[in-house]
């Protein structure tokens, strides 16, 4: 099958061959095999594609939906991250902090709490254990606001950075943050106390602008995007920071 379907569910009992973009604006559902001969994608408004035998042949795509939304008055959302068990989730939300959000039912979120901190919160990070949130806040810096009670979130520490924090993620034992701090590069912080963190080394070169950070899974190395490009820096053992690598923008 190749065509569009404008009307109604699709189900499709026998062997199904696609060779082409399969659109229909209810569920579909194949219960037989399925052999796709093309790159194709399956897209339904109501986005629920049930595959009961087998499926083979080129790889094949769904078109995403919408599942749910959850609108206030924000000044400019910026990154989210999810809870461990995906329960729910930290919006760093601009000039209104963060924000907290129940996602179980993904098409019904609600908002259980929010924090305003005193700068533009960018990027948001969640401890392992999911009591603590690390806030890329602008020009305030590292934020640490202890969010156990996700209805009553409380500010515990921060660090004011030299520069203007846009990034931020931890370390695999969660000892330490790692920041994206503008013009100032790459910061690192040790937060084993939350409530007291202390800066341990900074590294900037020319260029580094630096707008968010990643860390590898064995924590070796930090990506920070910049704004003349991608710089790598091995960040092991929380030694002396060192390029690795740079990879330019051409824009």
């Amino acid at each position: 099958i190749g065509t569009t379907y404008p009307l109604g569910e699709l189900t499709v009992n026998g062997t199904t061959t696609i060779y082409d973009t399969v659109t229909t604006s209810g569920d579909q559902t194949y219960a037989g095999d399925v052999l796709v001969t093309n790159t194709a994608t399956l897209a339904s408004t109501a986005d629920n594609v049930t595959f009961a035998g087998a499926v083979s042949g080129l790889p094949m795509a769904t078109t995403p939906a919408v599942a749910g939304t959850f609108d206030w008055t924000g000044a400019g959302t910026y990154r989210t991250t999810l809870s461990a068990d995906g329960n729910y989730a930290y919006v760093a939300d601009g000039l209104l902090g963060l924000q907290i959000f129940d996602v179980r039912n993904a098409t019904a979120a609600t908002r259980l709490g929010w924090f305003n901190t005193d700068g533009h919160a960018y990027d948001v990070a969640l401890s392992s254990d999911g009591r603590y949130a690390y806030v890329a806040d602008g020009e305030s810096g590292l934020q640490i606001i202890d969010v156990q009670d996700p209805t009553n979130p409380v500010r515990v520490g921060g660090y004011n950075t030299s520069g203007y924090a846009q990034g931020v993620t931890l370390s695999g034992d969660g000892n330490f943050a790692y920041v994206a701090d503008g013009q100032h590069g790459l910061q690192t912080y040790n937060v084993q106390n939350a409530s007291s963190p202390s800066w341990v080394q900074t590294l900037s070169n020319s260029g580094l602008d630096a707008k968010s950070v990643s860390l590898s899974a064995d924590g070796q190395y930090a990506y920070v995007t910049a704004f003349a490009g991608l710089w790598v820096i091995d960040v092991l053992d929380n030694g002396p920071s060192t390029l690795v690598r740079q990879f330019a923008s051409e824009s």
